[in-house]
């Protein structure tokens, strides 16, 4: 997608406010879980580098979806993690399901 499209996807979904013109980083989504098994984020975005947005998309009713997108952002925010004064700080990418599917017995949030 061009970077306007995906600038303007990220305004619309977590309202902000970034230019057309803003610098977008595809971070690799691909992390282990407890048992090194390969887990896959759909997108996880850094704007301007500095604010990470995860967007995963669900194509049928899943409901441990949170927490697969609570752990996705988590490997995200520990590889990511940075270290001032001797300690450890995550950050957390903002996250966004995306539901591809209707279903209206989905919350607006968890």
């Amino acid at each position: 997608m061009s970077t306007k499209a995906v600038i303007n996807l990220i305004n619309g979904m977590f309202h902000t406010d970034y230019p057309l013109d803003s610098t977008i980083t595809y971070n690799w989504t691909e992390f282990e879980d407890d048992n090194l098994k390969r887990i896959l984020a759909d997108a996880i975005l850094t704007i301007n580098g500095t604010n990470a947005y995860h967007l995963e998309a669900q194509m049928e009713k899943d409901d441990s979806i949170v927490f697969r997108v609570f752990e996705y952002s988590f490997s995200h925010a520990n590889r990511t993690r940075i270290q001032e004064n001797g300690e450890y700080i995550l950050q957390f990418p903002r996250p966004m399901v995306i539901y591809l599917y209707y279903e209206k017995q989905v919350p607006d949030e968890y």
